[in-house]
């Protein structure tokens, strides 16, 4: 029961993040008041590097717009 629990935390927040990405422009986002919780619920880059949750990610995209980054997977890479 806890992992599909999990599994659906993860996907509640990879859809957050592409609901905050789909409403703002980067260069209207910033990338310096953004924080993560500690929860660890991995997820593969587009960058083959596997971050902690998909709000580490968002983060890192956010503050290398041009690098496109994305999510390849869930899980680590």
């Amino acid at each position: 029961m806890q992992l599909f629990q999990l599994r659906g935390l993860g996907v509640l927040s990879f859809l957050l993040a592409t609901a905050f990405f789909l409403r703002a422009d980067a260069t209207d986002l910033d990338c310096n008041i953004m924080f993560c919780t500690l929860e660890y619920v991995p997820v593969c880059g587009t960058d083959r590097t596997a971050y902690s949750n998909v709000c580490e990610l968002t983060i890192k995209a956010c503050n290398d717009p041009a690098n496109h980054l994305g999510i390849e997977h869930q899980g680590a890479c």
